[in-house]
């Protein structure tokens, strides 16, 4: 179909009208949905409780929305509150009219101790488990594994360690346990970086079963994914005692909680060697030794006397 001229062409005479108005404009939109979300968990009142040994103008339950709009937004500092302090929509979930500067944020992130984080370890339990009480899953399956945090040179309680891409920056090495069919974080214990993978794993382990198993009992099976580095005896022992899966991912090792299993598990706990029978294996078949000879073994030939080479012989290049 051939266009014509006059549809392909058009006349500009005028200027475009430009209007200078005040308008609320945002790139964050996505937030609306997740306050909507919020609200209907009821967070702010259960923050607001979870953070009531801390002082603060804006207050407490607030601040924390602070944060965790950073982390929805993409931002991973907290300079990087000045590129947000105009935006309508981070103040609106965050229930404030202006917000923080960073100096006022990381006042209230230093008042933070063993005992006013307790409260926040329990808050972020409760809302995980009623998550996964919801989804009614049959197992639940716990990753457990260390994860290299890089920090400045003046960080307390930061060290070298294990850090194979910049070995001598100080870093944390928190050890993380998510659940592997949803992607919750269940727990965080938080460690220098200069201490094995499964330091502090065994207190670790032990507060993640108590808290599921108060909360959905012997119904739910729990199976532990680690892998190589977590394969002590004091864990092996722990969850022989409990009847739980242990599957590690560097040996490729299934333990099931069933009778004969946990047999098998509290041997290995205990350093004994399993004389279990050989499973049949899918694959070409193994080569045969060859049959021993009967008899006696003949006796060797003495070696021959080989000619020397003469001098002359050899050239020299």
């Amino acid at each position: 179909m051939r266009l014509s001229l006059a549809s392909l062409r058009r006349v500009v005479k005028g200027d475009l009208t430009i209007q200078f108005v005040p308008q609320a404009l945002t790139s964050y939109g996505g937030l609306e949905l997740l306050g909507r979300y919020l609200r209907r968990i009821d967070l702010g009142a259960r923050l607001r409780q979870a953070c009531a040994g801390l002082r603060s103008d804006y207050g407490s339950h607030r601040i924390a929305l602070v944060l965790l709009a950073l982390f929805y937004v993409g931002a991973r500092r907290l300079e990087h509150l000045r590129y947000l302090s105009g935006d309508p929509l981070v103040t609106r979930f965050c229930g404030l009219a202006r917000l923080p500067t960073r100096r006022t944020v990381a006042d209230w992130l230093r008042q933070f101790t063993r005992e006013t984080l307790a409260p926040l370890v329990a808050l972020n339990r409760d809302l995980v488990t009623e998550a996964l009480a919801r989804l009614d899953l049959p197992r639940l399956t716990i990753d457990v594994d260390g994860s290299v945090v890089r920090t400045g040179a003046t960080v307390g309680w930061a060290f070298r360690g294990f850090n194979p891409h910049h070995r001598k920056d100080p870093s944390y090495y928190p050890l993380v346990a998510h659940v592997a069919q949803t992607g919750h974080i269940l727990r965080l214990k938080n460690r220098p970086g200069n201490v094995h993978d499964s330091k502090q794993a065994v207190p670790f382990l032990r507060d993640i079963i108590e808290d599921l198993r108060a909360r959905f009992g012997r119904r739910v099976a729990l199976e532990f994914r680690m892998d190589a580095a977590f394969f002590q005896r004091g864990i092996l022992q722990r969850l022989a005692r409990l009847g739980l899966w242990l599957r590690d991912q560097g040996r490729l090792l299934e333990l099931a909680a069933a009778q004969g299993d946990r047999r098998r598990l509290s041997m290995l706990a205990a350093g004994r060697p399993r004389r279990d029978r050989p499973r049949d294996r899918v694959g070409p078949p193994a080569m045969e030794r060859p049959p021993a000879p009967r008899g006696p073994l003949p006796e060797a030939r003495p070696p021959r006397d080989t000619p020397e080479l003469s001098a002359g012989s050899v050239h020299s290049r």
